[in-house]
């Protein structure tokens, strides 16, 4: 007999600290596809996708990621 995962997405309300559960991102469907950006990104996203941005301003290349910790964004520099 096989067995489905039941694997969900989990999302968090950073305001009311709610989990709530969906249909489950995978990486395969996901890679390619950060937004790109011009402008350092603020706020704090709301799905897992949107904790990765990639910057592209000029020559300028970086790869920021949400820490949701410490509610603040991180960024490393990349080479073009």
């Amino acid at each position: 007999m096989e067995k489905k995962s039941q694997d969900k997405e989990i999302k968090i309300d950073y305001q009311s600290d709610e989990i709530k559960t969906e249909q489950p991102t995978k990486i395969e469907d996901i890679w390619g596809t950060f937004r790109v950006v011009d402008t350092a990104p603020t706020g704090k996203p709301l799905k897992f996708g949107d904790q990765i941005v990639v910057y592209k301003n000029d020559v300028t290349y970086r790869l920021y990621w949400y820490d949701p910790q410490n509610n603040q964004w991180h960024y490393i520099v990349a080479s073009a």
